[in-house]
């Protein structure tokens, strides 16, 4: 699961950094960073949910990345408005929406990840 987790966490902080700064393929490459986020983000939680049933969890930090997941959903969700009102319409102010959103949206799944990386590291 580390290994996986690995693999999807720096190219997912990658393809952030390069879809912001990305104009010709600007709609694609969000999507696709968008979908990416979003199966890490199921991908961490999953795995958080499933140790917190065989109480490997502690509760605080159960309840801390509860929190951050719900902030997640907030951002996503958000983000995919924007982006989807972005590709409607064309208007500049939607991209940058999008942007300050996505931008949130990848903080807050770093710092679900580094609230689970102890949790995540016992099902190597």
């Amino acid at each position: 699961m580390k290994k996986l987790f690995n693999r999807l966490l720096i190219p997912t902080l990658l393809i952030t950094c390069i879809y912001i700064v990305s104009c010709a393929t600007f709609t694609r490459d969000a999507y696709r960073t968008l979908s990416v986020s979003k199966e890490t983000y199921t991908a961490t939680i999953s795995t958080i949910n499933d140790l917190y049933k065989q109480r490997l969890v502690a509760p605080e930090d159960y309840q801390k990345i509860m929190s951050l997941a719900r902030d997640y959903q907030y951002f996503h969700n958000k983000s995919v408005d924007a982006l989807t009102l972005y590709k409607q319409n064309n208007e500049p102010s939607f991209k940058e929406i999008y942007q300050k959103y996505a931008v949130k949206l990848g903080e807050t799944l770093s710092k679900i990840i580094e609230e689970s990386k102890q949790y995540l590291e016992m099902t190597k």
